[in-house]
């Protein structure tokens, strides 16, 4: 039986192959609902049961959609923020199936990401999906950065590792991202 498929920016950085800083900004810092506005403006009408994580998620998935259209990419990718992830952006492939993938982001490290940081980290992970549903046992880090490249420039994914890096506290190279 073949180990669980799970690949996150911060394994990256442990394993010495990545390192990165990061945060997003304090609506962002639980899972409370969404609030309705200040006095002086009308107040929204509160989404029933939507969370502020869910909302930004659903802001994230929009982009997820577009670089999977951009790097042709046919399967399914989920985008969940959560309040908790060891391995900071993580992928996963739902079920063990080849087609449907979780892309798991933590709050916090989101809430310390710029737009491109972000898009960069998501392009990293969606780079393991390609792996994955093209060359399933070629997986690297490297490979994953190089399908990156494909949609981000090389400054944002640079950015972004050593926002992982400060935040995990670990120190890495970019050794495994792509000569220029």
């Amino acid at each position: 039986m073949r180990a669980p498929l799970l690949y996150g920016i911060f394994a990256a950085a442990m394993f010495g192959h990545v390192n990165t800083d990061a945060r997003i900004g304090a609506a962002l810092a639980d899972n409370d609902p969404v609030a309705s506005s200040s006095a002086e403006a009308p107040a929204a009408p509160k989404p029933v049961g939507v969370t502020v994580l869910a909302l930004r998620a659903q802001q994230i998935q929009v982009s997820v959609d577009g670089l999977l259209a951009r790097l042709a990419i046919q399967a399914t990718v989920v985008v969940s923020v959560v309040p908790k992830n060891d391995l900071l952006v993580s992928v996963a492939p739902r079920d063990g199936g080849r087609q449907v993938f979780e892309l798991a982001l933590q709050n916090d490290f989101l809430s310390t990401l710029t737009e491109d940081e972000l898009v960069a980290a998501v392009a990293h992970e969606l780079g393991h999906v390609w792996i994955f549903t093209h060359h399933p046992y070629l997986q690297t880090e490297e490979l994953a950065n190089d399908v990156a490249l494909r949609v981000v420039e090389r400054d944002s994914l640079e950015r972004m590792y050593k926002k992982v890096w400060q935040q995990t506290g670990a120190k890495g190279d970019l050794v495994y991202l792509p000569a220029r």
